[in-house]
Protein backbone atom coordinates (compact mmCIF):
# COMPACT_ATOMS: atom_id res chain seq x y z
CA UNK A 1 0.00 0.00 0.00
CA UNK A 2 1.19 3.01 -0.97
CA UNK A 3 1.43 6.07 1.55
CA UNK A 4 -0.07 9.20 0.45
CA UNK A 5 1.15 12.91 1.43
CA UNK A 6 -1.06 15.09 3.73
CA UNK A 7 -2.90 17.54 2.08
CA UNK A 8 -3.43 21.09 4.28
CA UNK A 9 -6.92 21.79 4.80
CA UNK A 10 -6.23 24.98 4.41
CA UNK A 11 -5.39 27.97 1.55
CA UNK A 12 -1.85 27.81 -0.16
CA UNK A 13 -1.04 31.43 1.06
CA UNK A 14 -1.61 30.52 4.55
CA UNK A 15 1.13 27.76 3.97
CA UNK A 16 3.40 29.58 2.35
CA UNK A 17 3.25 32.18 5.26
CA UNK A 18 3.84 29.39 7.77
CA UNK A 19 6.83 28.19 5.95
CA UNK A 20 8.07 31.70 5.72
CA UNK A 21 7.58 32.22 9.74
CA UNK A 22 9.54 28.93 10.54
CA UNK A 23 12.70 30.09 8.22
CA UNK A 24 13.10 33.50 9.71
CA UNK A 25 12.61 32.21 13.50
CA UNK A 26 14.46 28.81 12.81
CA UNK A 27 17.56 30.54 14.42
CA UNK A 28 16.25 31.57 17.37
CA UNK A 29 15.23 28.13 18.63
CA UNK A 30 17.06 25.30 19.67
CA UNK A 31 15.64 22.62 17.16
CA UNK A 32 12.88 22.28 14.71
CA UNK A 33 10.61 20.54 16.81
CA UNK A 34 10.63 23.91 19.29
CA UNK A 35 10.19 25.91 16.05
CA UNK A 36 7.47 24.17 14.97
CA UNK A 37 6.00 24.36 18.67
CA UNK A 38 6.19 27.86 18.77
CA UNK A 39 4.68 29.31 15.42
CA UNK A 40 2.00 26.48 15.90
CA UNK A 41 0.78 28.32 18.90
CA UNK A 42 1.22 31.76 17.36
CA UNK A 43 -0.60 30.77 14.14
CA UNK A 44 -2.80 27.70 16.10
CA UNK A 45 -2.34 24.67 13.73
CA UNK A 46 -0.97 21.80 15.22
CA UNK A 47 2.84 20.49 15.00
CA UNK A 48 2.59 18.02 12.92
CA UNK A 49 0.58 20.60 10.21
CA UNK A 50 3.69 22.98 10.44
CA UNK A 51 6.27 19.61 10.00
CA UNK A 52 4.29 18.77 6.95
CA UNK A 53 4.45 21.95 4.83
CA UNK A 54 7.85 22.62 6.02
CA UNK A 55 9.66 19.77 5.27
Amino acid sequence: MTSKRFTPAYPAELGGRDVRLFQENRADYASDTATYKKIGLKLGRLLDCLRALCQ
